[in-house]
């Protein structure tokens, strides 16, 4: 199920698939207004999609009512047979590496007969890719991957923040893989660190 988005996210989509292939260079700065918290919006997936949706760049994803949510009523599924095919949503947040060292991502997901890709990279997980001021990429880190068929599972990690990022892009979906994977409550939270404490990632200064 595809969902047309907002055309500033469209071009904000572009701009960052734009630094992500490239991996070098200067790119245009991002013109849309972004939200003034760094946490991620709708992570229990309440809002229906479309133009209201923070979430958008949709491939074969839906919203479901669902009995057995862990948060709210409803959760988003995304379902592939075609391996190496996109099954995604997109966000992008407001994420300060100076004030925000960390942070803490959890998400609730459930598989039935998930597969890989086209090649084992490809299989359901949250990925959170993190940019700078220019759009360059900081590189990212993910949550899970996973395989097979998993009832509801809570996941959660921490993870270290480029003290250069300034946005990060949320990807959440099967990541190529094939099969039916559900997403609810999905989080993300600075973490409570001390910040000297941490070593830095790449693309500190």
């Amino acid at each position: 199920m595809r969902f047309r988005a907002p055309i500033a996210l469209v071009l904000l989509a572009i701009a960052i698939t734009l630094g992500v292939s490239l991996g070098h260079g200067r790119q245009t700065k991002p013109t849309v207004a972004l939200a003034k918290s760094a946490l991620l919006a709708d992570g229990s997936f309440e809002i229906p999609l479309g133009p209201k949706s923070p979430w958008y760049l949709l491939e074969q994803a839906e919203m479901i009512a669902a009995a057995d949510a862990p948060d709210g009523k409803r959760v988003i599924r995304f379902q592939n047979q075609a391996p190496g095919r996109a099954s995604q949503a997109k966000q992008h947040i407001r994420l300060d590496g100076r004030t925000t060292p960390a942070i803490d991502v959890a998400v609730h997901v459930k598989l039935s007969d998930v597969g890989p890709g086209q090649s084992l990279a490809e299989r359901p997980a949250v990925s959170i890719q993190f940019f700078d001021d220019d759009f360059t990429p900081l590189g990212g880190e993910v949550v899970g991957p996973w395989l097979g068929t998993l009832p509801w599972t809570h996941e959660q990690t921490q993870m270290m923040v480029p003290e250069r990022c300034r946005l990060a892009l949320v990807i959440v979906g099967l990541g190529g893989g094939t099969g039916r994977a559900e997403f609810d409550q999905l989080e993300i939270k600075p973490a409570d660190v001390n910040p000297s404490a941490l070593p830095r990632k790449s693309g500190s200064k």
